[in-house]
């Protein structure tokens, strides 16, 4: 029997309290990540902030925001940072495509993000991706537009394509 595929209209008819993404037609819902979890993004966040000053600040935006990339794919990257000239945001704000997406990985989410979530952004013009693995303590540097991909481990310092001068030594990032 064919598995039933979800569209844009489902996933906006499911309920508030619902959290989650629509992957290549499938509603994937996702439980609360673990606090290290969120330690790492917030981390990253006021890092990125800090790196783009108080005038672009507003370009870094934390999960849960959807990315509507087409009718069978909304998806909340943990963290996202839009171009430059993107607009301000407002009330009737539509978020135009990041040009970088941060992931956080956990077990049940990792295969995913790594092999359907990864295309589909280099598909839509995402420029970079960055897949943080707490558990290895490190981070995989995704290149879209190139095809480079490099991991860094602890000892080691990422530096973003997308985003001229952002560097994360990764001994500092990493603790516990």
């Amino acid at each position: 029997m064919a598995q039933r595929l979800f569209t844009r209209a489902d996933y906006r008819a499911m309920p508030d309290d619902w959290r989650g993404e629509l992957i290549a037609g499938q509603l994937v819902m996702a439980p609360a990540p673990v606090p290290y979890h969120q330690y790492l993004l917030s981390e990253l966040l006021a890092r990125i902030q800090a790196h783009l000053g108080p005038d672009q600040r507003w370009r870094v935006l934390p999960s849960p925001v959807d990315v509507d990339f087409d009718d069978r794919n909304i998806f909340q990257p943990d963290l996202l940072i839009l171009p430059e000239d993107s607009p301000r945001p407002s009330l009737e704000w539509e978020i135009p495509c990041p040009i970088w997406v941060i992931e956080v990985l956990s077990p049940g989410t990792a295969r995913q993000d790594e092999q359907v979530k990864l295309p589909r952004m280099a598909r839509e013009g995402v420029r970079e991706v960055w897949l943080v693995a707490p558990r290895a303590r490190e981070i995989e540097v995704c290149d879209l537009a190139s095809g480079d991909r490099r991991t860094h481990v602890v000892g080691d310092t990422a530096s973003a394509v997308a985003l001229d001068g952002f560097r994360l030594p990764l001994a500092e990032f990493f603790v516990g």
